[in-house]
């Protein structure tokens, strides 16, 4: 059996072994084996939850008719150009998305969606 958290933190030393001293930012599932490999091997690493899997966390909160519709709102958020507007679209998607009666998925991004801004901590190139 693998011990996934292990090879998160090996692969982690193998980066740091080929002069990788450190990343800004580390995008995954934030699975406590991931943030304790992180915590151990590069504590000034910042995480950031996978868009993808928070999508998809939305999408199944969502009726399958109405999953274009919803996947164009949360692509919005994602859209703008600092944190900020990200944050107040989020609130108007989870806002939209109460109005549309799909009140789990309205939790969804009000409790998960700040965890994916975490790349507008840095500058744009």
């Amino acid at each position: 059996m693998l011990d996934v958290p292990k090879l998160r933190g090996a692969t982690l030393l193998r980066l740091r072994r080929r002069g990788v001293s450190s990343a800004r930012l580390v995008t995954g599932d934030k699975s406590l084996g991931m943030l304790g490999a992180l915590e151990e091997v590069s504590p000034e690493t910042r995480c950031q939850r996978c868009t993808a899997r928070f999508y998809r966390n939305v999408f199944g909160k969502v009726p399958r008719q109405k999953r274009t519709r919803v996947a164009k709102m949360l692509k919005a958020i994602h859209a703008q150009e600092s944190r900020e507007a990200s944050e107040a679209k989020a609130s108007e998607v989870a806002d939209s998305l109460e109005s549309m009666k799909l009140f789990a998925a309205a939790k969804v991004v009000r409790e998960g969606c700040a965890e994916t801004l975490a790349y507008t901590d840095f500058p744009m190139r």
